[in-house]
């Protein structure tokens, strides 16, 4: 299978991003300040280019804020945007990342669906591996609704569809990696996106 080109994805987002953005960071913002702690200790997994950094800086005050991605073109971008020493990039493969301390909350917005199962489950894992007991993991993924599977028949069938390697997830496949260091509490299906977005907030028991 053909993987994303993430050099051409942070280059030029696609148009409809400007659209989705707004409404997963609101979701992602609301299950924070729900879930989480106050001034948390945020990594978050996939985060090339990240555009919520800011939005969560503003609304929620992290004492450290950690980026994760294999794409150094994607990380240095964030890194010219912020121009803040608050922000640590690490450009490492998110399955195997060790900051060598826990953090309070850890996220990552469309990454688990880009690998096979196995692949997935390390991802998911590696949210709980870097949690303090009692954290938090926030991951959003397309979930293979008829609103997603139509959407995505369309753009590909017009050449408008990039994201190669993407499988979308049913949420059965998030619980059984999570067992049995984690706790799905929350979990939503973002409806406004055509491309239909599950966000689940799984506790670390």
């Amino acid at each position: 299978m053909k993987a994303t080109d993430w050099d051409q994805y942070y280059k030029q987002p696609a148009f409809a991003a400007r659209l989705t953005r707004p409404i997963t960071y609101a979701a992602v913002l609301r299950a924070i300040r729900t879930h989480g702690s106050p001034s948390p200790t945020i990594v978050e997994l996939g985060g090339g280019g990240s555009r919520i950094y800011d939005v969560i800086r503003d609304a929620v005050h992290p004492s450290e804020y950690h980026i994760v991605d294999t794409n150094g073109y994607g990380l240095s971008l964030v890194r010219e945007r912020s121009g803040s020493n608050a922000i640590r990039t690490h450009q490492c493969d998110v399955r195997t990342v060790d900051l060598g301390k826990l953090v309070d909350v850890v996220f990552s917005l469309g990454l688990i669906e880009h690998f096979d199962p196995s692949g997935t489950r390390e991802a998911i894992r590696a949210h709980l591996r870097l949690l303090k007991s009692g954290g938090v993991a926030i991951i959003t993924f397309p979930t293979p609704t008829l609103m997603y599977r139509a959407a995505r028949s369309f753009l590909e069938l017009v050449g408008q569809w990039i994201f190669h390697d993407e499988r979308p997830l049913w949420v059965d496949e998030i619980k059984r990696a999570i067992e049995p260091e984690g706790k799905l509490v929350h979990e939503v299906l973002i409806w406004k996106i055509l491309l239909t977005q599950r966000l689940v907030v799984i506790q670390k028991r």
